[in-house]
């Protein structure tokens, strides 16, 4: 029993001398929490470790890709986007009408009466159409007016005091479309009422009427021959609406001349007469609503008459 015992106690010194020899000094002195060969794992005080030690938990480390992978940011030099549009193509040409090409040289007022005149001039034509119930053709002559003129003389009506007749034009139009005779007199006669407040102002704003009545006459009868070419092609009339444009024209200008012939008489009486024979010479060739089929008179010497008859305008001016 004593030698069991002493091999027991001779096993523990064997042990405990070998752990004397393998732990540091003071390692068994030193508390559980700061002992760095024990770790509890409910010790109030945190580990000692850097930030940049800390372990990320729940993220998955980010897939490996393989060498030959192409970034995602990257766009192959060859390849067109799919957003990127060819730039638009030129828009085409936009021809000015006509009527609103106006002399820079023009008064206002000539200018503004001149536009009144050629609403009347497309009024006279298309009434003549009316009367022989040619419906088609008036309406293009009825929305001339509201599409190439009204919008550029807008904002000077309240200067003329001219009440807005854009309605009216409107529904002068839209009579003439549905071939109404019924309503087509009161139809016409609510936009001429708008044309005679335009004339009433520019009269009250001019201390020679006559002469700015023949002023205006002429700066509106230039614009025929223009009319009248776009009608003309290869000898013959292709285009029935300038030539019967062209022919509303003089006879605007012919009633303006008119209107004022016994103040002109008074002033130069030969004058007059030349002015007079130059109109019936323009009337030549445009004898009928309907256009010919080949002009009676060609551009050229339609032209010409029209400068020698604003030459016996300028005498009595």
């Amino acid at each position: 029993m004593g030698g069991r015992n002493g091999f027991r106690a001779g096993l523990c010194a064997i042990v405990a001398g070998l752990i004397a020899v393998t732990a540091p000094a003071g390692a068994f002195a030193q508390p559980r929490d700061t002992n760095p060969f024990y770790t509890y794992p409910f010790s109030s005080k945190p580990q000692d470790r850097k930030p940049h030690e800390r372990k990320l938990r729940h993220t998955k480390p980010a897939r490996a890709k393989p060498s030959h992978a192409e970034p995602a940011h990257v766009r192959p030099a060859h390849v067109k986007p799919a957003h990127v549009k060819a730039p638009p193509a030129e828009p085409p040409e936009v021809l000015t009408p006509i009527a609103l090409q106006t002399p820079a040289a023009l008064p206002r007022d000539v200018a503004y009466g001149r536009f009144i005149a050629l609403i009347r001039a497309d009024l006279a034509i298309g009434d003549e159409l009316v009367k022989r119930r040619d419906w088609e053709l008036a309406h293009h002559h009825f929305m001339f007016p509201l599409e190439e003129i009204y919008g550029v003389i807008r904002a000077e009506l309240r200067s003329y005091k001219t009440p807005p007749f854009d309605s009216a034009l409107k529904s002068l139009a839209r009579t003439v479309a549905a071939h109404s005779a019924k309503r087509y007199p009161a139809a016409l006669a609510s936009v001429e009422k708008s044309l005679a407040a335009a004339d009433a102002n520019l009269r009250s704003r001019q201390r020679n009427w006559a002469r700015f009545v023949l002023e205006v006459s002429v700066a509106t009868l230039k614009t025929a021959p223009n009319e009248y070419d776009d009608a003309v092609e290869k000898g013959r009339i292709v285009r029935p609406i300038g030539y019967q444009t062209a022919r509303g024209i003089v006879i605007e200008t012919e009633r303006m001349i008119d209107s004022v012939a016994v103040e002109l008489a008074v002033k130069n009486p030969q004058a007059l007469r030349e002015l007079r024979d130059g109109m019936a010479e323009l009337k030549v060739a445009f004898p009928k609503t309907n256009a010919p089929k080949e002009p009676i008179v060609d551009v050229p010497s339609v032209a010409a008459t029209v400068d020698r008859i604003e030459a016996a305008a300028r005498k009595l001016m």
